[in-house]
C-alpha cells in the first residue's frame, strides 16, 4: 500500500455514496490510538499477505463507516501517535472518511429538496417534508463545521510539525509524507467547500483564507525588517518556517483549486468553475496585490522602516488559518 500518495489501497477512489445507511454506520471498528497504529504499520510494512490484507481490509472498513467518531479516532492519531510511519495512514483514511460522509448528507439533503420540489401537494408543501428538509440541513450544516473545524486542527498539526524543524530537525523530518498528505487533506476539504458546501460554510472559509493571507503578509514583512540574512541562516527562525509552510499551503490550496479531478471530491463541472472564479476574486488577486504592495516596500523603504507599507498590519501568530 502506497501511503505517499492518493492512490493504493486506502487512497484510491472516491468516496461511495450508496448502498450504506444514512446512520450511524454501526460500531467503531478501531476503538484505540495503539490499535490503529498496530494496523497501519502492518498495513505497510508487514511481508505477511494474509495479515497486510487484513489490517488494509479494518482500515478501508472505517473509510465507509458513517459513524463520526472516526474523524476523532484518526485527528487523535495525528495529535498523540507515537509512530509517526502511521500518520500517512491516518491521514489517508481521515481524508476518505469525511469526505464519504460529508457526499452522504449532502445527496441526502439534495434528494430531499428534489422531493419537495417535485411533488407539491394540493395545500402546498408537506409540513413533513419541510421538516425532513430542515433536519438534513441541520445534520449538514453540523458536518461542515465539523469540517472546518478539522482544517483548523490539521493546520496546526501542521504549525507543530514546522517549529520542530528549528528544535528536533530529525523528528521534523520524520514527519514529511504524513505533513504532504496532511496539505493534500486541507486542499480538498477547501476546495470541496468552497465548491459545494452550504452558503455558510463558503463565506466561514473564505474568511479563513483571506485572514491567512493578511497572516502571510505580516510573515512575509516580519523577514523583510530582519534583513537578508535571516533567510540564509543555518538555524531558520520560527518566522522564517511559518512562511514556508504558509506558502507551501497555499500553493497546495491553488493548485486543487484549478485541478479539474472532479470525481472524488463529487463536484460538477460548473461547482468547479464557479469555485475558481470565486477564488481568483477573493484570494487570488488579493494576493498579488500584497505581493506588488510588498515589492513597493522592499525597493523604496530605508532599512530602518517598521511599519507596513498598507492596512494590512497583523501580528506573525505562525498559524495556516
Amino acid at each position: 500500500m502506497n501511503v505517499t500518495t492518493p492512490q493504493g489501497a486506502l487512497g484510491g477512489g472516491g468516496p461511495q455514496v450508496s448502498g450504506h445507511p444514512q446512520g450511524s454506520g454501526g460500531p467503531l471498528l478501531i476503538s484505540s490510538v495503539e490499535e490503529f497504529e498496530r494496523l497501519a504499520i502492518t498495513a505497510v510494512t508487514s511481508i505477511n499477505q494474509a495479515e497486510r490484507r487484513q489490517a488494509e481490509h479494518l482500515l478501508l472498513s472505517q473509510t465507509q463507516s458513517q459513524n463520526p467518531e472516526v474523524w476523532n479516532l484518526c485527528l487523535c492519531v495525528l495529535e498523540r501517535g507515537t509512530n509517526p510511519a502511521a500518520l500517512p495512514v491516518a491521514v489517508i483514511v481521515l481524508r476518505n472518511t469525511v469526505m464519504s460522509q460529508w457526499s452522504r448528507r449532502q445527496l441526502s439533503y439534495e434528494a430531499h429538496q428534489a422531493n419537495r420540489i417535485k411533488a407539491p401537494t394540493a395545500s402546498g408543501p408537506s409540513l413533513t417534508g419541510s421538516a425532513e428538509e430542515e433536519e438534513q440541513r441541520r445534520q449538514l450544516e453540523e458536518c461542515e463545521n465539523r469540517v472546518v473545524q478539522l482544517i483548523r486542527s490539521m493546520s496546526r498539526i501542521l504549525q507543530a510539525h514546522a517549529l520542530l524543524y528549528e528544535t528536533n530537525p530529525l523528528q521534523a523530518a520524520e514527519f514529511r509524507v504524513a505533513d504532504r498528505q496532511m496539505m493534500y487533506a486541507v486542499a480538498l476539504l477547501v476546495k470541496k467547500g468552497l465548491a459545494s458546501g452550504l452558503k455558510s460554510t463558503k463565506e466561514t472559509l473564505f474568511q479563513m483564507l483571506i485572514s491567512f493571507l493578511e497572516e502571510l503578509y505580516s510573515l512575509a514583512f516580519s523577514i523583510a525588517r530582519s534583513g537578508s540574512a535571516t533567510a540564509f541562516s543555518l538555524a531558520p527562525p520560527p518566522t522564517l518556517l511559518g512562511l514556508n509552510l504558509a506558502l507551501c499551503q497555499l500553493t497546495e490550496i491553488s493548485k486543487e483549486i484549478v485541478s479539474t479531478h472532479l470525481s472524488f471530491l463529487q463536484l460538477t463541472t460548473q461547482q468547479h468553475v464557479d469555485c475558481k472564479k470565486a477564488y481568483e476574486t477573493r484570494v487570488f488577486l488579493p494576493l498579488v496585490d500584497a505581493s506588488f504592495s510588498l515589492l513597493n516596500f522592499l525597493v523604496n523603504a530605508p532599512p530602518a522602516v517598521s511599519t507596513p507599507p498598507s492596512g494590512l498590519q497583523r501580528s506573525p501568530q505562525h498559524t495556516l488559518l
